[in-house]
């Protein structure tokens, strides 16, 4: 039997459930596999930052209030970075209208599927894929349980996506990854009240770092994110590397010392954003880490993912208005995306990339801790993401030097 859809989406994370329910009132018969069982656990630090927040805000049937009414969560004022020398800076947004969250991605994702199905024209398939075809006239899906048609579908499928593989050559151009590491402690010591996430570069994992983030009830997501490059080359075990940040590193060891761990420690493959990946093609649309949106510097990916369903959704409104699913048309999504993400992933890689350097990375954080011209750029920064060119702008470190 063969089961006919106007759109298939593959994969029920943040990617996927928002590309559904900004569809859902098109009453367009829409189909979701996923081949995990619900609640499940995924690799992720859990920060929800502002554009995790605003994307909420836009989604119908009042989702982010009943988000905030039924999700466990903290709210976060920020973030306190430590550098390798340990000194600490609080990166605290000024204007902004909208806290940021901290969550466990189980309930996270389970919360959103539950919205999806409230709908009735979309039909939720526990399934593995097994192939997918482009054909003239439609997409043919096969499951280890059925076939599926469709008019379009959307992979939003994570990293090891098997829609991108099937129809893309990404999978064969090399690309940066992260990996990480994530495992939840209770009893850990020495939190802000206002219940900072701490990013920790540590000279044995940069560009990247070791975070700890509160998700209340006295339990906390800890993990490492960190170049898969870096570690290959150093022959860096990752859950080896984190029992020794949290027994032997001296500031960090102290706030462990009757810490408990919580369930296992899990690790992931993540690709970065700003790749060459294909995330388009004639009836196809590739969304969230599928599409590699991970925040090149931050690690964050959930933000980009709402937002990659949302503006997925708009794009197959307009195939379906002109009966229209070829690549010219599908095009308009990649145009959406790159004109959103493209500089923000430009000024992003290139801090990743220049955080390698211990000594620089120590010298920034004392000028923040010491500087009020650099206190008020950092600010600047952070509430306009566009001013963040002027950390590679040379009269920028001209002015640190000569400025107080």
């Amino acid at each position: 039997m063969v089961n006919a859809f106007d759109i298939i989406i593959v994969g029920a994370g943040p990617a996927g459930c928002s590309c559904a329910i900004n569809l859902a009132a098109s009453n367009l018969k829409i189909a979701i596999i996923e081949k995990s069982i619900f609640p499940r656990e995924k690799i992720c630090g859990g920060g929800l930052s502002d554009r995790s927040i605003n994307t909420l805000k836009r989604m119908p049937n009042e989702i982010y209030n009943d988000f905030l009414n039924q999700v466990e969560k903290v709210d976060t004022k920020g973030a306190r970075l430590f550098s390798p020398s340990q000194l600490f800076y609080d990166v605290i947004p000024q204007n902004t209208n909208t806290n940021g969250f901290i969550c466990k991605r189980l309930d996270f994702d389970y919360f959103l599927l539950n919205k999806v199905k409230a709908y009735k024209n979309i039909t939720i398939i526990n399934s593995k894929i097994e192939s997918v075809e482009i054909k003239s006239e439609s997409v043919i899906l096969k499951t280890d349980n059925d076939i599926f048609t469709a008019k379009l579908i959307v992979g939003a499928d994570g990293a090891n996506s098997i829609i991108s593989r099937s129809l893309t050559n990404n999978f064969n151009i090399k690309k940066n990854k992260i990996v990480a590491i994530r495992a939840y402690y209770k009893n850990i010591s020495g939190f802000d009240e206002r219940n900072l996430g701490e990013l920790h570069f540590l000279k044995e994992i940069i560009p990247g770092y070791f975070w700890i983030f509160p998700l209340g009830n006295n339990e906390y997501n800890i993990g490492i994110g960190s170049s898969k490059i870096l570690l290959k080359r150093n022959k860096i075990i990752l859950k080896q590397l984190m029992n020794e940040i949290i027994t032997n590193n001296p500031i960090i060891s102290e706030r462990f010392k009757n810490a408990e761990l919580v369930g296992r420690v899990e690790a992931d493959s993540l690709p970065i954003g700003g790749e060459n990946t294909k995330i388009f093609g004639n009836r196809f649309l590739l969304v969230g880490d599928a599409a590699s949106l991970i925040d090149p510097f931050s690690g964050e990916g959930i933000g980009n993912a709402l937002l990659s369903g949302e503006i997925a959704s708009k794009t197959i409104l307009n195939c379906f208005s002109k009966n229209d699913f070829s690549e010219n048309e599908t095009k308009i999504y990649h145009k959406a995306i790159k004109k959103r993400l493209s500089g923000e992933f430009k000024i992003h890689r290139t801090m990743y990339y220049v955080t390698k350097n211990v000594g620089f990375i120590n010298f920034l954080m004392n000028k923040a801790n010491n500087n009020r011209y650099f206190q008020h750029t950092i600010q600047l920064m952070i509430d306009n993401s566009q001013k963040k060119w002027l950390f590679f702008n040379p009269i920028f470190y001209i002015n640190l030097i000569l400025k107080k």
